[in-house]
């Protein structure tokens, strides 16, 4: 098994771009994309003699330390896109008792 960093994983038209790499050989549920889908990393069980442009091998630990920053990172966008969710919904309520007062 290799564990795998695609960098510049979308191309000129903005689809995603494994580089060539045979997805059928991912690892389920080892793919991990950063919000801004800048790069990935993988583990795989293709057979790789070479590696593509723009994709570098890790070791284990790499892949395991870069998979928890990212997971962590995008926890916590994730809670704070939630937060600002709610807080419109409570804005919209608001404005809707305002306008039903006849204060707006």
């Amino acid at each position: 098994m290799k564990y795998l960093k695609v960098l510049n994983l979308k191309n000129s038209f903005g689809q995603i771009d494994y580089k060539g790499l045979d997805i059928n050989k991912f690892i389920p549920g080892s793919q991990v994309y950063p919000n801004d889908l800048g790069s990935c990393l993988v583990a795989t069980n293709e057979v790789l003699e070479t590696l593509p442009i723009d994709v570098e091998e890790l070791i284990e630990a790499d892949y395991f330390s870069q998979r928890y920053i990212i997971e962590d990172s995008n926890k916590t966008i994730t809670e704070a896109q939630d937060t600002i969710a709610e807080l419109q919904a409570q804005n919209a309520q608001i404005l809707l008792a305002l306008v039903k007062e006849g204060k707006i």
